[in-house]
């Protein structure tokens, strides 16, 4: 029997609540979970500061624009500043305290189809 997912107790605050809000987006069902973000859906083994995915097929950029107000609205409140990067296939957006990176979410197009278990 596969396990469960479960929400990692060891989630950053920020990647908690910014993971909580996009779950209530329909847009985010185009964002596929990736690194130990996801694995610790599953087997928790250290904090994380950062989390990544994949876009389920293109680019979505009503889900990009999701993340960047949730995050947006994080950097106002906390007094943070907001930075938004890309490169190749990857759009990252960051929360920075200072020059101090205090969460990234870093979205990328995959190359191969990954089980649909792992979609937020």
């Amino acid at each position: 029997m596969e396990p469960l997912p479960k929400i990692p107790s060891n989630l950053h605050p920020y990647a908690k609540e910014v993971l909580a809000k996009l779950s209530h987006n329909p847009a985010a069902r185009e964002i596929i979970l990736g690194g130990g973000v996801a694995l610790s859906h599953y087997h928790e083994y250290r904090g994380m500061f950062d989390v990544n995915g994949w876009w389920r097929a293109e680019k979505s950029g009503e889900a990009a624009r999701a993340i960047k107000g949730v995050m947006k609205e994080i950097a106002e409140r906390d007094r943070l500043a907001f930075r938004e990067r890309e490169w190749h296939d990857v759009i990252s957006f960051e929360l920075l305290h200072g020059m101090k990176k205090q969460l990234s979410v870093q979205i990328g197009k995959r190359t191969v189809a990954l089980p649909e278990i792992f979609w937020i």
